[in-house]
């Protein structure tokens, strides 16, 4: 827990000191994010999105678990006003119309896009508003992004979708793991069984590829 501790502080420490500017903490490109070519980067950067936001959020979360059982209060109480102030600023910030969205930072302007990358903030679970997760989960269970095999990275009926596009329609096994930890989060069991089924059987079907 020493070193865990000791590394991921360090971690966050960097993404607070040099990849954070107005408060959100932002991707110089899509490889960063390991998103390479999803349209949620299709305005130049920097490019603040949601997903980051929450998982700095839980990071945090984690330091403050650690510190804690280490018996570092301070450090947990800090971790967890960290976590806290940032979670106010990305409902503030990313979220419109209990959606999240994706800001450039430079201009402000949202980056209009149907990439499934910003719902990842599912990741949040109850932290998220309860209006906030029924509509995002009430988006990525229906025909927008839910297909026959999975979570597609960006919606079937979006124009810049291509079944072989690597980050723009393609079936990820990072991005559903993400999706489905979140989904167990918020309570959906059973839209989680029914995801990770259609996902067990594609791959038992055409193998285990990349994507």
């Amino acid at each position: 827990m020493e070193e865990a501790y000791r590394f991921l502080s360090r971690w966050t420490q960097w993404w607070m000191r040099y990849r954070r500017r107005d408060g959100l903490y932002y991707y110089n490109h899509g490889n960063d994010s390991g998103w390479d070519n999803s349209t949620a980067f299709s305005l130049l950067p920097p490019i603040a999105t949601p997903e980051l936001q929450a998982f700095m959020i839980v990071q945090m979360d984690v330091l403050s678990d650690l510190a804690r059982r280490l018996h570092l209060e301070d450090e947990a109480h800090r971790w967890q006003q960290e976590a806290d102030a940032h979670l106010e600023v990305f409902l503030s910030r990313c979220i419109r119309d209990d959606l999240p969205v994706a800001i450039q930072l430079t201009t402000g302007a949202i980056v209009e896009n149907e990439s499934l990358l910003p719902y990842e903030i599912l990741v949040l679970g109850d932290r998220l508003p309860e209006g906030v997760r029924k509509k995002v989960i009430s988006l990525v269970s229906s025909e927008k992004f839910l297909t026959a095999h999975g979570f597609a990275t960006e919606s079937p009926a979006s124009p810049f979708y291509r079944d072989d596009g690597y980050w723009r329609g393609p079936i990820w096994a990072p991005s559903t793991m993400l999706m489905l930890d979140g989904l167990e989060k918020c309570g959906e069991t059973a839209l989680v069984k029914e995801a990770a089924r259609r996902f067990v059987d594609m791959t038992a079907a055409s193998g285990f590829a990349e994507h």
